[in-house]
């Protein structure tokens, strides 16, 4: 992603998900518009459509589930279904607060032989956030962060972080999520690269039976640097003013 002019940016997302007996391939595209209103005050509101294609391979399922009619009938599945979200961004001074509503249609896939026979469903995916970045020094910043997240078929689910910057170029994260999973995240840019590791840990859960979940995540920025000075980025440099100064 990226900007096309002062206040809109545009992108693409390709992501191939393979788990079991399920395979996803999903292609978007996503809009962005800033709009400011004042020196300390601004909302982002962002948007996504794109389709999704996913295959199941019933007759990579275990023995355990041959008594489901839709493994029995079915070798293996395919459906193609259409996808869309957008989500809504308010920035004020240091505070950031947004909701984000992902598979807004609830697209389905329908049996080919019965087409009133719902296979599976997209679900509307709801989530909110609030953080609030507070100065403890010159060089040193703390920023927690409260995430929830809601589907019409599961509880509310909840997680809370801390992450503490220094010189708004290391930071050194910690992470709780509901079921008992704690993680811990380090990271670091180098002018137009960002470079983080990740690791997670929980009694329960998939999680329980493991030795935990390690990620790297590598970034790159594309594109001139003093570009990123009109929206916060993860790739501002030391020395540049908080956001009511710099969007200026």
């Amino acid at each position: 992603n990226g900007p096309v002019f002062r206040n809109m940016g545009i992108g693409g997302k390709f992501i191939h998900e393979k788990a079991g007996i399920f395979n996803t391939v999903t292609l978007n595209g996503t809009y962005a518009y800033h709009l400011k209103f004042s020196k300390t005050q601004a909302l982002s509101f962002g948007l996504y459509a794109g389709v999704v294609d996913n295959q199941i391979a019933f007759a990579g399922a275990s023995e355990q589930t041959e008594l489901d009619p839709v493994i029995v009938e079915n070798t293996n599945y395919r459906g193609i279904l259409f996808d869309a979200g957008f989500g809504l961004l308010y920035r004020f001074q240091n505070l950031n607060a947004g909701i984000v509503v992902q598979h807004l249609l609830e697209s389905k896939v329908n049996n080919r032989e019965d087409k009133d026979d719902i296979i599976y469903s997209l679900k509307r995916h709801y989530k909110f956030h609030v953080s609030y970045s507070y100065d403890i020094t010159h060089n040193f910043s703390v920023e927690p962060i409260i995430i929830l997240s809601k589907t019409k078929i599961s509880p509310l689910f909840y997680e809370a972080a801390a992450i503490v910057k220094y010189n708004r170029l290391f930071w050194l994260g910690a992470t709780y999520r509901a079921g008992n999973c704690i993680g811990l995240s380090l990271g670091a840019t180098f002018n137009r690269f960002l470079l983080s590791y990740s690791y997670e840990l929980s009694n329960s859960g998939i999680l329980g039976h493991s030795g935990g979940s390690h990620e790297i995540t590598f970034g790159m920025l594309i594109g001139k640097l003093n570009t990123v000075k009109y929206q916060p980025s993860i790739f501002r440099t030391q020395g540049e003013q908080p956001y009511y100064k710099w969007n200026e």
